[in-house]
């Protein structure tokens, strides 16, 4: 896993929806990404990246802030997700999550 981001949990919405988050060490939030199957009834997935990630805002001196390292080491991880999301199967995904230590959630 890239610089420490380890995968805390896998949210999937009726093979539609998954919503992916990470922890960094030096992130005070988990940071999210959510992807959305565009062709949901094609036996295809088309996940896209429906999103901006989400998170960690840290509070500076003078403004908001995003933590780069873990901002950056997650970002790696969500576009390897999205690669997996269009070349795997779900199933086949979710197990490889749950290798790497993450819990998954199926509604």
């Amino acid at each position: 896993m890239i610089e420490s981001a380890k995968p805390t949990s896998f949210l999937e919405i009726d093979d539609i929806y998954v919503q992916c988050a990470w922890k960094h060490p030096n992130a005070n939030t988990e940071i999210i990404a959510i992807f959305r199957d565009i062709t949901p009834n094609n036996n295809i997935s088309n996940f896209l990246m429906d999103q901006p990630l989400r998170g960690p805002w840290m509070k500076s001196a003078n403004d908001l802030v995003i933590d780069q390292p873990a901002f950056r080491a997650c970002s790696i991880l969500a576009m390897e997700m999205f690669t997996d999301l269009n070349h795997m199967s779900l199933d086949i995904v979710k197990a490889k999550w749950i290798d790497q230590g993450g819990v998954v959630y199926d509604y």
